[in-house]
């Protein structure tokens, strides 16, 4: 009996992740996470509003022509279609994989790895001790006032250029 009051109490925490959607979203409305462990945000469809804040860890997956912004946690992830509209700051770590045409800032946060698929993509990298953008095709990339700064064109395994801080480059 107390094996399973604990299991209750378990599922009871987690239930209580501070996602005010359930982690499920529609298109077009807003979703929001905010305070508590872990969230993680899904929408299907064109023109998710997915944002986090003030939580420990948080996820966001959408479609195309999506926007995602989160802010004051440690660790957020991004993973959206064509057309997105994403930013991540005041973080310790912010990792995204986005489409073509897609625009992510990432600003004030020690780690951003991006991984860009498709062409016509813009990535922002400011106030970053260590920034990794991989293009897999054309791509543009800036970096102020970061560290490390490098930039792959052709894919992970592809030709490495070192962005010095200030400098635009891409692929």
């Amino acid at each position: 009996m107390a094996r399973l009051l604990t299991w209750l109490c378990i599922a009871a925490v987690l239930a209580l992740g501070g996602c005010e959607s359930g982690g499920a979203c529609d298109p077009g409305g807003p979703c929001e996470c905010e305070g508590g462990n872990d969230c993680y945000l899904a929408c299907e469809g064109s023109g998710c509003i997915e944002s986090c804040h003030n939580l420990t860890n948080c996820g966001g997956v959408c479609d195309d022509h999506c926007h995602f912004e989160c802010h004051d946690m440690n660790d957020c992830t991004t993973s959206c279609g064509d057309a997105c509209n994403a930013s991540c700051h005041n973080v310790v770590s912010c990792g995204a994989i986005v489409g073509s045409d897609s625009v992510y800032r990432c600003h004030d946060a020690s780690r951003c790895g991006v991984h860009v698929v498709g062409t016509g993509s813009t990535v922002s990298c400011d106030h970053i001790t260590t920034c990794e953008v991989v293009c897999e095709g054309s791509c543009e990339v800036d970096c102020k006032n970061t560290s490390t700064c490098r930039v792959y064109c052709g894919g992970s395994s592809g030709t490495e250029r070192l962005c010095n801080d200030g400098e635009s480059c891409g692929c």
